[in-house]
Order: structure tokens, then C-alpha cells, then sequence
């Protein structure tokens, strides 16, 4: 139990670059002026995909390569609902987001694109009949919600920079990351 604790200790931090990058498309701030006078490298958030794909790859991965296989598939799976973000569903302290969606439609957005990271990996474990650790991913992953209405809590709309989608995906990445590579860890 060591190892999957530690683990998943190590990709806590990971996480929340992660989704610094998957927010902001780099791994630092910048703003409209700094990139138009020098563009970021515009493949950190296809780095990031593919990081994020090896770390749940690897965590999941069994003996065998159907084991691999399906690893690999639950990371893809990871991975895809990954980089849909927040689908919009930012400024839930407003009558509406950027997108349009009312409030309750932007809380529906950020749990469900929260809950679509829980498919590759849970679906996975009940593949391998080890249902004890879905209930962790499932949680964890859908509480994507609550991370991003903590975030608008401590950085309204409005707010300097840091703003609240990048706080968000921090706190988000920092935990549903662990989360996976423990469940996986733990239940091989």
C-alpha cells in the first residue's frame, strides 16, 4: 500500500501542472500582449495529453497485453475527457458563462466533463472485477464542480490573475490524478 500512496503523492503536483497547462495552454502565465510578441510553443497542451495518457497508462497496466491494451484504452479514455476542460461551464457566480449556459446548465458541464474522466479508469477496474476503488474515481472526478465554485469563490470574475478556470484545474488535476493512480495502483 506503500508504493500506490506514494505514488499518487507524486502525481498530486503533476496533476495540477497539468491542468495549469490544459487551462492556459502553456505551463506559465502570459498575457494577450506577451503572446502576441512571443508566441508560446503552441503543443504544451499535446505534451500534457500525452503525459497524463502514460501516467494513468502505466498505473493501469497488468500483465499480459490484453492488460496493457486495456490500460492503455483506460488512459486514452482518461486522457480524451481530459481535454474537454470545464465545456464552458465557467462564471457560476453570474447569471451565465462565457458560453451562454445558464447557471445550472454550467454546474450540469463541469460535472459531467468532471464524471467522463472516470470512464476509462473505473471502467477498467470493473473490467478486472476490482469494483472497492470505483467509488473513489467516480467521487473524485466529480467533484470537478466543487473545485472550480471554491476557486470562483476565491477568485471572482473579474479578479487579476490568477483567475479561477486556471485555480480550478489546478485543484482538480492535483487530485483526480492521485486519485486514479492510487484506485489502479491499489487494486492490481
Amino acid at each position: 500500500m506503500l508504493l500506490p500512496l506514494t505514488l499518487a503523492a507524486l502525481a498530486s503536483p503533476v496533476g495540477a501542472v497539468l491542468g495549469f497547462i490544459r487551462d492556459q495552454g502553456q505551463p506559465r502565465y502570459m498575457t494577450d500582449a506577451e503572446k502576441a510578441a512571443d508566441p508560446p510553443w503552441r503543443h504544451w497542451k499535446k505534451l500534457g495529453m500525452v503525459i497524463m495518457c502514460a501516467i494513468v497508462s502505466g498505473a493501469g497496466a497488468d500483465d499480459g497485453e490484453l492488460g496493457r491494451v486495456s490500460a492503455l484504452i483506460a488512459g486514452a479514455l482518461f486522457t480524451a475527457a481530459w481535454t474537454m476542460g470545464h465545456l464552458g461551464g465557467s462564471g457560476l457566480a453570474h447569471s451565465t458563462s462565457r458560453k451562454g449556459l445558464s447557471v445550472p446548465l454550467a454546474y450540469v458541464a463541469l460535472t459531467v466533463s468532471g464524471l467522463l474522466l472516470a470512464i476509462g479508469p473505473a471502467g477498467l477496474l470493473i473490467w478486472r472485477d476490482q469494483w472497492a476503488w470505483v467509488p473513489l474515481i467516480v467521487l473524485v472526478a466529480g467533484a470537478k464542480t466543487i473545485w472550480y465554485k471554491i476557486a470562483y469563490r476565491v477568485r471572482p470574475i473579474g479578479s487579476p490573475w490568477p483567475h479561477a478556470t486556471a485555480i480550478g484545474a489546478c485543484l482538480h488535476g492535483g487530485t483526480v490524478l492521485p486519485a486514479v493512480v492510487f484506485a489502479l495502483l491499489a487494486s492490481g
